[in-house]
């Protein structure tokens, strides 16, 4: 369940999405019509031993006009994911899988794919506009950042930001 609070209107807005798994990431898009969410329902989650992968469910959702309210949009299931970062000037999402030695995924998603054919129009069937545009991997990835134009993502891996457990035997 995911709590939202209208400022404009001091009110708040309770909504269910179909999965009462615990979410692990939320963002809002900048233009804040979507949002995505990734969440869980793995045995391992919140204590996964080194080089377990937990399985994730990427959500997009959108505020639908008419309604005046939220909607799940698309539910995108198996994948190992755990950030989620907009474009500045949204519609663009990039679902990265960071921190960890096993997986190391960038995905790029559109949310509005169809957007310069419909010329501004809405769409009549908005879950068909989300399409993956691309994929990508860096191994050890612990930082994404977009350019304030919204057309470059850098990435890098740092040393100082892994962990490393060392064992020894008796």
């Amino acid at each position: 369940m995911c709590i939202l609070l209208n400022a404009a209107r001091s009110s708040l807005l309770t909504f269910r999405s179909r999965s009462v798994d615990p979410v692990t990431a939320f963002a809002w898009e900048p233009q804040g019509s979507h949002f995505a969410l990734i969440s869980s329902n793995g045995p391992n989650l919140g204590g996964a031993a080194p080089g377990i992968t937990i399985k994730t469910q990427l959500n997009f959702f959108y505020l639908d006009p008419k309604k005046n309210d939220f909607r799940l949009l698309k539910t995108i299931d198996g994948k190992t994911s755990n950030t989620l970062f907009w474009s500045p000037r949204g519609r663009h999402l990039v679902v990265a899988t960071m921190g960890s030695s096993q997986r190391f995924d960038l995905e790029w998603y559109d949310v509005d794919l169809g957007y310069e054919q419909r010329q501004g129009q809405p769409s009549n069937d908005p879950a068909e506009e989300v399409k993956m545009i691309g994929t990508g991997e860096h191994y050890g990835i612990t930082d994404l950042e977009w350019d304030p134009s919204g057309r470059y993502v850098a990435t890098s891996a740092s040393s100082w930001r892994h962990t490393v457990r060392f064992t020894t035997q008796q």
